[in-house]
């Protein structure tokens, strides 16, 4: 909800974001994609670029997350984009992100989903360039696993939902755990009340002496992290089963199924 009364859309199926008068049932403005992407000949028979998120940040800016493109962008009325972080598409600054959080100017906070991380990010005021003052990937010793929200508090705390772990917990800028509570399978987007989703008018301003990261580490195995990944997504699994688990389970299985056929082996001799 704006503060008009009307209301800001993320369209992913048309990948543009709109505002729509609930009282005449009229969109009042629309930005598409395509305006600053080459477009296919029809975006809704692909998942082009999965536009998942838009915030209101202030004088008729917009901050929209273009998962597929790993960017964030902000777009103004009358003006298009005004702002793109992650210019480069690299996948070590953003990696399929959701729900960012503008801050303010200069400082945005995303749950950086693939990357399996939180993190904050600073516009460098000599270079332009978003760089990392801060991040999270493991919060109360479990290493976070595909988050998709994450949201500043007035208080400077951060609150994270956890997805494959069906977790939300709060923690302090020094990492460390405030409150967490289970959840139904794959929490998606959680706010903590009585903020409810906040603005950033609303959050203290963090300035560049930010510089911290709790738990960070390569977490992903090519193909073992994509299938762990996949499982999630089919049946809901305890937090610490892993990439090195598959692997002791593929072999044990192959263990077994060698040990069956010695002992078909052994059998077939002692019967000649």
């Amino acid at each position: 909800m704006l503060p008009n009364g009307n209301v800001l859309v993320a369209d992913m199926e048309w990948e543009s974001i709109f505002i729509y008068d609930p009282e005449t049932g009229d969109r009042e403005w629309t930005w598409n994609a395509s305006e600053f992407y080459e477009a296919p000949e029809d975006p809704t028979q692909t998942d082009w670029l999965h536009l998942n998120d838009v915030d209101y940040i202030g004088d008729d800016r917009f901050l929209v997350s273009i998962r597929n493109m790993n960017q964030l962008l902000v777009v103004e009325r009358g003006e298009g984009v005004v702002e793109v972080i992650n210019d480069d598409h690299d996948s070590d600054v953003l990696d399929k992100q959701h729900n960012p959080h503008w801050l303010c100017d200069g400082a945005v906070l995303v749950a950086d989903s693939e990357n399996h991380r939180v993190v904050e990010l600073h516009e460098n005021e000599s270079t332009g360039e978003w760089e990392v003052a801060w991040s999270v990937a493991e919060v109360d010793g479990i290493s976070l696993d595909w988050p998709r929200d994450a949201d500043r508090l007035p208080n400077g705390n951060t609150f994270i939902t956890d997805s494959r772990n069906n977790r939300v917990a709060e923690i302090r800028e020094d990492g460390s755990l405030v409150a967490s509570y289970t959840v139904p399978s794959l929490p998606y987007e959680a706010d903590r009340e009585p903020y409810g989703e906040p603005n950033a008018s609303e959050v203290e301003s963090y300035g560049s002496e930010r510089r911290a990261q709790f738990g960070l580490g390569d977490r992903k195995i090519p193909v073992l992290s994509t299938v762990v990944g996949g499982m999630r997504h089919v049946v809901a699994m305890p937090y610490w089963v892993s990439e090195i688990h598959l692997i002791a389970v593929v072999l044990a299985l192959g263990l077994w199924v060698r040990s069956g056929h010695l002992l078909v082996r052994g059998w077939r001799r002692g019967k000649q």
